[in-house]
């Protein structure tokens, strides 16, 4: 049962921070959490404007979903957790980012 579980960290993303994958397949299906806005190169863009970041953050998932086999329109569930800032900046930036 546990060679069902595939654990991926791609070399397009920075390297975890901590002891996790960014994505892990199981059963048929992919789960990714935690993604930040980091940068390829590692850098932490946490002083970029808000936009920036939320792109980053999309290109990230993008790039877990892909190294595990799926995609961003695979997607069934987003579950962004925002700071204080309007939620209509989130909702275009990922939308603008999906066409």
């Amino acid at each position: 049962m546990a060679s069902d579980i595939v654990l991926t960290s791609p070399d397009t993303m920075a390297a975890p921070g901590g002891h996790y994958s960014h994505a892990v397949k199981a059963n048929g299906f992919v789960f990714v959490a935690g993604q930040l806005p980091i940068a390829r190169d590692g850098a932490k863009l946490t002083d970029a404007p808000f936009e920036q970041q939320v792109q980053q953050t999309l290109d990230n998932i993008a790039a877990a979903l892909k190294a595990a086999g799926s995609a961003i329109d695979r997607l069934v569930q987003v579950a962004p957790e925002r700071p204080r800032e309007p939620n209509a900046t989130f909702e275009v930036v990922a939308l603008e980012g999906s066409s």
